[in-house]
This record gives structure tokens, sequence and C-alpha cells, in this order.
């Protein structure tokens, strides 16, 4: 039975791997640096359940946002497979890091697009395997934003 003020009792296995996740654990602020996205385009492929949060963050004061790293580089090999190393910069690309704003698309329905595989992923830049590094094509995502209206109405 849960009560308030209770302890409550946890097999030491398990307390040994949630104090090891903890400490590995990526804060909202430590998870855009590692994917090198701005914190408004983190906290709505956060709360759009795009990327997975091990800890959602609570009222103001009580708790934050925790991310096993693990998971999270899960999720990028996932979202990133099969996409080709590139040497330069491809003409008439966006970083998939700039791509909301300057695309000027949610990042939901963009990162969504993207894991169905509706725009397309034209590779990573260098060895860094974060979403500054990633690039899309300009015109298809805007595109792809044209029909956001359009499927918008007809639902």
């Amino acid at each position: 039975e849960k009560r308030k003020g209770v302890p409550v009792m946890v097999e030491r296995s398990v307390a040994e791997r949630i104090a090891r996740d903890a400490a590995e654990a990526l804060t909202l602020t430590g998870l855009e640096t590692y994917l090198s996205l701005r914190r408004k385009v983190v906290f709505q492929l956060v709360r759009g359940n795009i990327i997975p949060a091990w800890v959602i963050g609570g009222a103001k004061g009580q708790h934050g946002y925790l991310f096993r790293k693990a998971e999270i580089t899960k999720w990028l090999d996932d979202f990133l497979a099969g996409a080709p190393m590139l040497h330069i910069k491809p003409r008439g690309a966006v970083s998939l890091a700039d791509a909301p704003h300057d695309c000027r698309i949610p990042a939901t329905a963009l990162f969504g697009a993207i894991a169905r595989r509706q725009i397309r992923v034209w590779g990573v830049l260098g060895g860094d395997r974060n979403l500054r590094n990633v690039f899309v094509d300009a015109g298809e995502v805007s595109s792809f934003r044209g029909t956001l209206g359009s499927t918008a109405s007809k639902s």
C-alpha cells in the first residue's frame, strides 16, 4: 500500500539501475547540446512524444526532464538510419536543427515526416551525429509544409 511518508522497499538491483540511469541521464539542457537543437524545438519534440523521455518534467520547482542517454542515442540512430555521410553541404539543403525555424514548419510535423520517410534526409556532414550536421532539402520541407494546411482542412 502506498502512503505518503511511508518508505517503499525496492530491490537493490533496481535501485542500482535507477542510480546508474540517473547519473548518466541528460537534462533538457544536456539534450539540447547533445542533439544541437534549440530549446523550443527540443521541448516541442518531447511534448509531442517524438523524443523518448525517461522522466517528464513536473510543475515548476518540482523536477525537470531527464533522458536516458542510451535511449536518445538509439532514437537518433534509428531516426537517421540509412542517411549517407556527406563531405560538403548540398546546395539547397538546410540543417535539421535550423529547418523548423528557417522553413517555418512545426518541429513535430517535420520530425514526424522524416520518421515516416515522407521527407528524405540527404545525409550527415562530418563525424558528429547531431542534428546540426544533418541536412534535408529546404524545398522539400517547404513543399511538405504546404500540404499541412490542406491536410488539416480535409480532416
